[in-house]
């Protein structure tokens, strides 16, 4: 009877441990099911990986030409902390789904990134904004892209592609 009881308690024990894969969201392995394989290898390098399911997260991820085109521009040379710190801003702590994503373009709406967090500066805020053309436009003043594809939109947390 004792080793039941164990075994009960050891299940329960496994199925709520934070290590549990299911309570884990991988931004690596969505962004490579979609094709995004160097932005997968770029949150790999610089080990953004997993992050809690139950966090509310936007992440707005370049494409792959972007990625080449970025390291063209000095990208591939910075440091892994540097490359950890770009990655940071294009994340935004909130929950943005593609409704609300659009409802807040429609506002000329800036939201604080990751990066903003890390540095304490506003100049790392996201403009989010709507185009004439219909698309959503995110930047700062360093950068600007389209949001070009939801990758990933299961509440809190969703994954854009951007030019």
């Amino acid at each position: 009877m004792s080793k039941i009881i164990i075994t009960i308690i050891f299940i329960i024990l496994s199925s709520s441990s934070p290590s549990s894969s299911s309570s884990y969201f991988n931004i690596p392995k969505t962004l490579l099911s979609h094709d995004f394989k160097l932005a997968s290898h770029e949150f790999l390098s610089v080990n953004i990986t997993d992050v809690k399911s139950k966090t509310p997260l936007t992440v707005f991820v370049p494409e792959d030409q972007a990625f080449a085109d970025a390291s063209a521009a000095g990208y591939k040379t910075l440091p892994i902390e540097n490359k950890y710190f770009v990655l940071q801003c294009h994340m935004v702590s909130d929950y943005l789904s593609p409704s609300l994503l659009r409802q807040t373009a429609k506002v000329w709406h800036l939201e604080a990134t990751m990066g903003t967090a890390i540095m304490g500066n506003k100049k790392y805020m996201m403009n989010i904004t709507l185009q004439g053309n219909g698309s959503v436009a995110v930047g700062n003043p360093f950068v600007r892209g389209i949001v070009t594809r939801t990758i990933y939109d299961h509440s809190p947390i969703a994954v854009y592609g951007i030019t």
